[in-house]
């Protein structure tokens, strides 16, 4: 910023003094930082985002000033690592299907149903798992249904799957 002179001749001989008043506004920059369990948009280019990563956005004011803006997304997938199998034998070797989760949980609720529909197992604890008894008794060998719920952001998600009893 500053003000500038100089003077200029023109071919005839004449002279021109020319003065520049010149004003260098700062650019400005901002950092956004959102952790999300689902997609977010952005408020200022009204994107939406699905995956995590860190984005950039340049915008100008009505007076031509430029500010860089910086989005952080952090993306909370919760990840459940779930056998395929189990065998709840006796033998102390692979007793409980039980699912592990990569965070915490917050309002967490796991299922097990048969082929029916008809729930065997339900835990709001992440720490317990399904012995493979339904009213105090062995179930059949075969593949049950596994549902788990969880809240993130006030949010219900689900998750579903499948696991296979060896007796």
């Amino acid at each position: 910023s500053g003000t500038y002179t100089d003077t200029v001749i023109n071919p005839n001989g004449c002279d021109s003094i020319i003065t520049l008043n010149l004003i260098i506004n700062k650019s400005l920059s901002g950092y956004d930082s959102v952790n999300t369990c689902f997609e977010y948009i952005w408020p200022v280019n009204s994107e939406k985002y699905t995956t995590s990563g860190t984005f950039t956005e340049t915008i100008v004011s009505s007076i031509g000033c430029d500010s860089i803006v910086h989005l952080i997304l952090e993306m909370e997938n919760i990840n459940f690592l779930a056998p395929n199998s189990f065998t709840p034998n006796q033998d102390e070797h692979n007793e409980i299907f039980k699912l592990v989760a990569d965070e915490k949980i917050q309002g967490f609720q796991f299922q097990i149903f048969n082929r029916w529909g008809e729930e065997l197992f339900y835990t709001n604890d992440l720490e317990k798992g399904w012995d493979g008894t339904h009213q105090g008794s062995f179930v059949q060998h075969g593949v049950y249904v596994w549902k788990v719920k969880y809240l993130c952001e006030n949010k219900i998600n689900t998750k579903i799957g499948i696991v296979t009893l060896v007796n």
